[in-house]
C-alpha cells in the first residue's frame, strides 16, 4: 500500500514539474518502462516531452456511396435494403383501394 502511495505521490509529481499535458498513468507507464530499461533521468524526462511520430486520421469512409433516408411512412424513416423490397406506399394502397372497389 505504501509503494502505491509513493508511485502516485511520485508521478503527481513529474506531470506537475515536467509534463503537465500528460495524464498520471501516461506517466506512471513510461516511468515503469525507463525503470525496468535502466535509462537516464534525462532519457525519460525527453520521453515524456516527445512530439508524436503519427497523429491519426480519424476514421476513413469506404467506396460505397449511401442512400439517403426515404420517407416509405408518415412516422418514422426507413432505409431502403433492396430494390425489389422497395414498394411505392402509394401504389400499394391505390391498388388495395382498386380491389375494394371492383369487389
Amino acid at each position: 500500500m505504501y509503494l502505491s502511495l509513493i508511485a502516485h505521490a511520485l508521478t503527481l509529481y513529474i506531470r506537475y514539474t515536467q509534463a503537465p499535458e500528460k495524464t498520471e498513468w501516461e506517466v506512471l507507464k513510461r516511468l515503469r518502462i525507463h525503470a525496468a530499461k535502466e535509462h537516464t533521468w534525462e532519457e525519460f524526462i525527453q520521453e515524456l516531452n516527445r512530439r508524436p511520430t503519427r497523429t491519426s486520421k480519424g476514421r476513413r469512409k469506404t467506396g460505397a456511396k449511401r442512400r439517403t433516408p426515404t420517407l416509405d411512412h408518415p412516422v418514422a424513416y426507413t432505409k431502403a435494403v433492396n430494390e425489389k423490397r422497395i414498394v411505392d406506399r402509394k401504389q400499394k394502397k391505390a391498388g388495395i383501394e382498386q380491389n375494394k372497389n371492383n369487389k
